[in-house]
């Protein structure tokens, strides 16, 4: 039996990591994007020649529905799962003094909203197959940064719904864990650090014990191991998948 994926946000990135490791385990998944078909089609074919097969479902989390979208697509290609990551987020990069309500409520849509309503649409699908749910949170969910900050405290609303979430769902079967993947290599990081990436990532490696930053397949191979058997003591908790700094 093939087991199924479903990754928010899953043809870049952090996303895009987890997909094709798992594909190289066998697995397949359904994931989405939100505005790049191109890329994600691209994604589909990278999925295939790693082993899996893929389904590209266009959704913008930030709007109601979107995660049915998602989830109904998946029901109707593969009648069930076995991991919903919850990896899609996005913001704008403003002080909280100068965020409009609108910007505040797309937030925590994306990052909140689709998470728990994600992990309502993955029960059932998930009925005797002893899922797993995993939220992708970020490292500076533990101290502040200069910007951009309302993901970062939604980000820690995820690990404490992440507890939440495992207690309420081991009545299932269903483990539900939080990864916190530390300062990762990523279109994403490199559009906000902009120029200072280098500069930034050589800081960070700098106070690493291991002396580098991360990629997104070191988030993959601890995704890997929270969804394996030898795993599932490991309920309700927030995994790292970088060495801490001092």
């Amino acid at each position: 039996m093939r087991k199924i994926a479903v990754i928010t946000g899953g043809s870049k990135g952090i996303g895009r990591g987890i997909g094709l490791r798992l594909a190289s385990k066998g697995w397949d998944l359904a994931f989405s994007y939100r505005r790049d078909e191109a890329g994600a089609k691209k994604f589909v074919d990278e999925v295939a020649k790693a082993g899996g097969r893929a389904l590209a479902v266009q959704a913008d989390h930030t709007q109601d529905g979107s995660i049915d979208a998602l989830f109904d697509a998946t029901a109707k290609e593969f009648k069930a799962a076995d991991l919903f990551v919850a990896n899609a987020a996005a913001t704008a990069f403003l002080p909280l003094m100068q965020l409009k309500a609108h910007q505040i409520d797309k937030t925590l849509a994306m990052v909140i909203k689709s998470y728990i309503l994600g992990a309502q649409r993955s029960v059932p699908l998930m009925e005797g197959r002893n899922g797993s749910i995993l939220a992708i949170s970020g490292m500076d969910t533990v101290d502040t940064v200069p910007f951009p900050r309302t993901p970062r405290a939604a980000k820690a609303a995820m690990e404490m719904l992440t507890r939440y979430l495992a207690a309420e769902l081991g009545y299932h079967k269903i483990r539900v864990n939080a990864i916190n993947p530390g300062f990762i290599d990523t279109d994403s990081s490199r559009f906000y650090a902009k120029d200072g990436f280098d500069a930034i990532a050589k800081a960070v490696a700098g106070v690493i014990p291991n002396g580098r930053i991360g990629y997104p397949e070191d988030v993959a191979k601890l995704v890997e191991f929270l969804v394996s058997p030898d795993a599932e003591y490991i309920n309700g908790q927030t995994s790292t998948s970088t060495a801490a700094s001092p």
